[in-house]
């Protein structure tokens, strides 16, 4: 049996947070009150349907298609008035013809009219093909907006510890099948050249063929009542790994709509949305109750950063209703070795004073990492100013090249935190 690989689901989390941070700038850090995997129910739709396709004609093909049109199918006729000595090679053109559905026995088709009007060759395909649909909402998803594949299991390949947004009544097939097809497939005909090809003449029919299950994140903002759920997309056409894979929202409450104005127009929640996500996030709040926050704090914060020392007098735990759960004040002393984590950390404090971690043992509840060390701050201070050269992926990439190729791996403290700050200072001044 192949081995099950590792997923650090604390770094995972930072990760998809900052990206989302990024990504939409109007999300502030201290707005944040709740961050947690979640599984999104997506049904994959199989439609049925005729698909024209246009290529350019062969010239002998599109001139013995004219013959047809004046009426003339003879192709003994159509041979001598082409000077072509074989009539058998016309014949075969004529079949060939027939086979694209452009003549039949007694004359030129429609479809044949439409390619001689267009001079392209223009056939019609029987065509079935997959698709993604938000089976909460009952929207297909657009082909260039598709949850990453990567992030989607089925049922039992989940991991039951990140809620689903499907355990209340559970989502039948048939129930999808039964609201598709109540729209009437006209409907559907609205997503040409998003969804569907712009060659789709006719719908003949459609399925759910199965239901799988997104690993996204509820994101619970103070100044918006209902929690957004955003997924990892994919778009092939991108031009840079930002523009192919982003995070963007499955669908948004309407006060959420202010945070997202610069990016690709959003479908509000359905009422089925609202509920499930509201339930969703009541079945959390609920389970948050019983973690032991101390343990479940240390454990994350290791998980987060295996070379940071955690003192017990710079972590805080919050035992009231604050909006984070605990915070630790750092030191340049505590971090004991070079790793992604810290430079994650020094990339976040270049616009914000708190880094937030979060674990699918804190149910969605944040940490908060701060700090007032001079040796940090001189080096967040070199950071942000590289960072008006390069973005953040070139700058982590260099500096990870830098650490490894001097053998700085185990550097730490102040030694640590110089070293970064004179590679930053240096690429500065070059």
């Amino acid at each position: 049996m192949a081995q099950k690989k590792y997923i650090n689901h604390v770094l995972e989390a930072c990760q998809a947070l900052n990206l989302i941070i990024s990504r939409y700038p109007k999300i502030k850090i201290p707005d944040i009150e709740l961050f947690t995997p979640v599984y999104y129910p997506i049904a994959l739709i199989e439609m049925d349907f005729d698909e024209q396709s246009f290529e350019n004609f062969e010239t002998i093909q599109l001139a013995v298609l004219q013959f047809v049109n004046s009426g003339i199918l003879d192709p003994n006729v159509i041979s001598s008035s082409m000077g072509i000595g074989n009539p058998n090679y016309i014949y075969n053109v004529l079949q060939l013809l027939k086979g694209y559905g452009h003549i039949n026995n007694v004359g030129i088709t429609d479809l044949g009219k439409q390619s001689l009007s267009e001079e392209k060759k223009i056939t019609l395909s029987r065509v079935k093909q997959q698709f993604q649909l938000d089976a909460l909402n009952g929207t297909l998803i657009e082909i260039d907006q598709n949850l990453i594949s990567s992030s989607i299991k089925s049922s039992n390949e989940t991991e039951g510890f990140i809620g689903h947004l499907n355990y209340i009544d559970g989502i039948q097939e048939e129930y999808i099948e039964k609201q598709l097809r109540s729209r009437g497939f006209d409907h559907f005909k609205k997503y040409k050249s998003t969804i569907l090809n712009s060659n789709v003449l006719q719908i003949h029919n459609m399925y759910c063929i199965g239901m799988q299950y997104a690993k996204c994140y509820l994101l619970k903002l103070q100044s918006v009542n209902m929690p957004i759920i955003i997924g990892k997309r994919f778009n092939s056409k991108g031009a840079t790994d930002e523009d192919r894979f982003f995070w963007e929202p499955l669908s948004i409450p309407p006060q959420a709509s202010r945070f997202f104005l610069d990016c690709h127009p959003l479908n509000n929640n359905s009422p089925a949305a609202d509920q499930y996500i509201r339930q969703l996030q009541n079945l959390i709040n609920e389970s948050a109750k019983s973690i032991d926050p101390l343990d479940n704090v240390t454990k994350t914060l290791r998980e987060w950063n295996s070379g940071l020392t955690i003192r017990e007098q710079s972590l805080q735990i919050y035992t009231n209703s604050s909006l984070r759960l605990a915070n630790i004040c750092v030191e340049h002393t505590d971090f004991n070795k070079f790793n992604g984590a810290l430079l994650g950390l020094l990339d976040v404090l270049t616009y914000s004073e708190e880094y937030l971690l979060t674990s699918p043992k804190l149910y969605g509840r944040l940490v908060s990492i701060t700090t007032t060390n001079k040796y940090i701050l001189y080096t967040v201070s070199a950071y942000r100013e590289l960072k008006k050269r390069e973005d953040s992926s070139s700058i982590a990439k260099e500096i990870r090249t830098h650490i490894a190729e001097n053998g700085l791996e185990n550097l730490q403290g102040e030694e640590l935190f110089k070293a970064i700050f004179d590679f930053c200072k240096q690429k500065i001044h070059s």
